[in-house]
Order: structure tokens, then C-alpha cells, then sequence
């Protein structure tokens, strides 16, 4: 069992939050955090398929894998499409919001 539980849940206008926990929650202290829904609907994978998803990224990342359309490293950072991005204000670094989008539902009941 994860550390980690997110259920989707929804706050009525009485203020109250009512959830039901699966079987194997953990007992004890816990830390309630509470986040409004994102405003896109996100996949539900289970843990196999993140872990399956991840192998075939690490895979596709290996150096000799990495091939650019014959295009040196050097040619892909000066293209027009490197950073694309650069402007979004809702991403601070490729790292974390990678990571923030993976947590985001990667258990859900």
C-alpha cells in the first residue's frame, strides 16, 4: 500500500467533506490535504501501467536511443522549437513539472 491515497471527492456548499477510505488505508495520524480539481480530466493508470509507461520512457531516453531526425545536439538546442514553452508561467522547470503531472492520480479509488 502506498503512503499516498487520492480519492476523488467533492466539498458540498454545507462545507463538509464525506469519504470513504478502501480497506487498506492506513491507521493512525494522517495529514488531510485538500486541492481543487484540476479543470482536465486525467488518466487512470494503475501502478503496473505507470511502471510499464516508465520502463518504455527510460528506454526511449537511453543516449543511443536519443537521435534528433540526424540532427546534432547543438542543431536541436538553436531550432525554433527548443523551448516553446518558455513563456507558460504555470511550468517553473521541465523536473518538477514533470513530476507534479506523474503524482497527480497515480493511485486513485
Amino acid at each position: 500500500m502506498s503512503d499516498l491515497i487520492v480519492i476523488d471527492a467533492e466539498i458540498g456548499e454545507d462545507g463538509k467533506l464525506v469519504i470513504q477510505l478502501p480497506p487498506d488505508a492506513p491507521r493512525g495520524p494522517v495529514k488531510v490535504t485538500v486541492r481543487k480539481a484540476e479543470a482536465y480530466e486525467e488518466l487512470d493508470r494503475t501502478p503496473e501501467q505507470e511502471a510499464t509507461l516508465d520502463a518504455e520512457l527510460k528506454e526511449l531516453l537511453k543516449p543511443e536511443n536519443l537521435r534528433g531526425q540526424g540532427l546534432t545536439a547543438g542543431e536541436i538546442a538553436n531550432s525554433p522549437e527548443f523551448g516553446a514553452w518558455n513563456n507558460r508561467t504555470d511550468i517553473q522547470d521541465g523536473e518538477s513539472y514533470v513530476e507534479k503531472t506523474r503524482n497527480k492520480k497515480r493511485y486513485t479509488w
